[in-house]
C-alpha cells in the first residue's frame, strides 16, 4: 500500500496519483487533512507491535504500509475531540487543549512508525524555523543576506543604508472572504523616515535588499536537484518576489543547473535538516553569487516540473511504487 498525506485542494498530489494509476500501483491510499475526516481511531499493541488505524469506515494495517509521501497536512489530531462539556465544572478550553495533546501524542507516535517505511517528506519536518535555516545554511558554507530581526525603534543605527526588504519569519499568511483573498509578499522598506520609526514594532524579518539577475527555484528530491532560474528582473512587477505572477506577460523560466560546489553544500544542508524533499529558493547576484535565501519542505514543485519538462510528478510516484495492480482508495 501507498499513502500520501496531503490536502484537497493540492493539484500536485492528483497529479503524481495519475502517473501511479498508469502504473497500475496497487493499492494507493490518500488522506486529506481537510476534508470530512469523520471518524479516526487507532489500536496499537506495543508488545506485538501490532499498529491499525480507522479513517471513516476504512481499516490500516500500518505494517501493510510499502511507502509514504509526506505531502501536506494533519490528520489524526483531526479525531474527534469532545466539544459539548457543559456539563463539567473545568473550561471547555482548557479540556479541549488536553485532547488535543493526547492525541498529539499518538500522531507522534505513528508517523514515527511510518518513517521507517520508504518515504518522500517528513511530518516532523514539515515546517521549518526560517533563521535556524539561514543560520544552519551560513555554517556549511551557503551565503545568505544581511538578515536582522528589529523590535525597537533604533533603526537607523543598525542598518547603514535604505536598501531592504522584509518578509514573513514563520510560513507566509493566507485568509479570505466572500470576494476576497489576503496574502502577504516580500516587500521593499522604501525608507527608514522617521514618522516610520516613532514607535515599537512587532519583531520583523528585515533583510538587505541584493540586486539580482534572476531567481533560482530548485526542488530536491532524494539526493537531486532540478532547478528553474526565474527573469523575474526583467518585470517591475515581480522584481522584489517573483510570487506577483504577471498573468498578461510571465517571467521567462528556463531549466538551470547548480554549479556542484553550490549542490554540495545544500546536500549537506538537507541532511543536517534530516530531508530528502522540498522546495528552495536562492538568488543569483549582479556579484554572480548564489544567495541562499530559504526552504519549504512542503513547498509548490508543479511551477518547477511543467516549465522544464522535469515530470517530477512522475519520478515521485516511480519513487513510490513498489508493485503493479489497480486497487485504489481515495478519502477526498
Amino acid at each position: 500500500m501507498i499513502v500520501i498525506f496531503s490536502e484537497e485542494s493540492d493539484t500536485s498530489t492528483t497529479e503524481v496519483m495519475d502517473w501511479l494509476y498508469m502504473f497500475e500501483t496497487e493499492n494507493i491510499l490518500r488522506i486529506n487533512s481537510d476534508s470530512n475526516i469523520v471518524n479516526c481511531l487507532s489500536y496499537f499493541n506495543l508488545n506485538r507491535n501490532q499498529a491499525i488505524l480507522q479513517i471513516n469506515d476504512k481499516i490500516i494495517n500500518l505494517s501493510e504500509i510499502k511507502s509514504i509521501w509526506y505531502r501536506r497536512g494533519v490528520f489524526i489530531e483531526k479525531s474527534q475531540i469532545l466539544t459539548d462539556l457543559t456539563h463539567i465544572e473545568i473550561p471547555n478550553r482548557d479540556i479541549q487543549i488536553f485532547l488535543l495533546n493526547e492525541s498529539h501524542v499518538i500522531s507522534e507516535y505513528v508517523n514515527s512508525i511510518l518513517q521507517k517505511k520508504r518515504t518522500i517528506g517528513t511530518y516532523f519536518n514539515r515546517t521549518l524555523n526560517k533563521l535556524l535555516v539561514l543560520d544552519l545554511a551560513k555554517k556549511v558554507g551557503l551565503k545568505i543576506p544581511d538578515t536582522y530581526i528589529l523590535t525597537n525603534t533604533n533603526m537607523k543605527s543598525i542598518l547603514d543604508s535604505n536598501n531592504f526588504i522584509t518578509k514573513a519569519l514563520s510560513d507566509s499568511f493566507f485568509a479570505k472572504t466572500d470576494k476576497k483573498f489576503f496574502t502577504n509578499f516580500t516587500s521593499e522598506i522604501d525608507d527608514f523616515d522617521e514618522k516610520h520609526i516613532k514607535e515599537n514594532c512587532f519583531p520583523s524579518l528585515i533583510q538587505k535588499r541584493i540586486e539580482k539577475k534572476f531567481d533560482l527555484r530548485t526542488f530536491f528530491l532524494n539526493g537531486k536537484f532540478y532547478t528553474m532560474a526565474i527573469f523575474s528582473q526583467l518585470d517591475k512587477k515581480t522584481q522584489v518576489d517573483f510570487r506577483k505572477y504577471n498573468y498578461d506577460k510571465p517571467n521567462r523560466c528556463v531549466p538551470f543547473n547548480l554549479p556542484i560546489v553550490v549542490g554540495k553544500k545544500i546536500k549537506v544542508l538537507f541532511k543536517k535538516l534530516r530531508l530528502n524533499t522540498g522546495s528552495l529558493d536562492l538568488i543569483y547576484s549582479n556579484n554572480n553569487e548564489y544567495i541562499f535565501l530559504e526552504i519549504n519542505p512542503v513547498g509548490q514543485f508543479g511551477m518547477v516540473s511543467k516549465p522544464c519538462n522535469y515530470y517530477l510528478e512522475e519520478k515521485i510516484a516511480i519513487y513510490l511504487c513498489s508493485k503493479k495492480n489497480k486497487t485504489s482508495i481515495n478519502f477526498q
